[in-house]
């Protein structure tokens, strides 16, 4: 007695047409048809699915749970999600280690905006938009949020979780989703630039 659980991303009619995918095998599974679409076509599920997933990963890490800033929510809430849930569940994930890294009692937008914009997606869909810092005051105009450079965020965030990791690259790297080679890159630009200590 078996069940078979199928999924696609792909028009199955339409590659049936075209002689990519055999029709008796569609009929065969098409038994009961469930449609699920993608994140950014059922947008009330986000701020759910972020505060499960931060959830969990706080449970993982054995740290109190993080809640969302109003900013750091927003930006995931408009976000389009060309990785659907997987690209959520891990942007949640690099936001608690980061914050666990640096001490953060909640997620703030610079512990996600960056990674937003390092993902590929539409610019038709997406305009871009300045990282915000949630502080204010050094513009001159007090309650208004001051912008960052995206670098000085890429740089504060990579040297974060090295910390939390206890300078362990490959495991740095993975968390942020990067190349270990491309971490040894940066790292040696930024001592080559006295911008991180040459110990790091």
């Amino acid at each position: 007695d078996v069940r078979v659980i199928a999924t696609s991303n792909r028009d199955l009619i339409a590659s049936i047409e075209d002689g990519d995918f055999r029709g008796d095998l569609y009929y065969r599974l098409n038994v009961l048809p469930i449609h699920l679409p993608p994140l950014r076509e059922r947008r009330e599920d986000i701020r759910p699915l972020a505060e499960h997933f931060v959830g969990a990963f706080c449970a993982r890490e054995g740290r109190p749970r993080l809640d969302w800033s109003p900013a750091a929510m927003a930006s995931i809430e408009a976000y389009p999600w060309p990785g659907n849930v997987r690209e959520l569940q891990n942007i949640c994930e690099r936001a608690v280690v980061l914050a666990s890294a640096g001490g953060a009692e909640r997620i703030d937008a610079g512990l996600v905006e960056p990674w937003l914009r390092a993902s590929p997606r539409s610019i038709a869909e997406v305009k871009p938009a300045p990282v915000f810092a949630e502080t204010s005051g050094s513009n001159g105009f007090a309650g208004e949020p001051v912008v960052r450079p995206l670098a000085e965020i890429e740089r504060e965030t990579i040297i974060r979780a090295l910390h939390h990791f206890g300078g362990h690259r490959q495991k740095t790297a993975r968390a942020l989703g990067i190349g270990v080679r491309t971490l040894g890159l940066k790292l040696k630009k930024w001592k080559e630039e006295q911008l991180v200590p040459a110990t790091l």
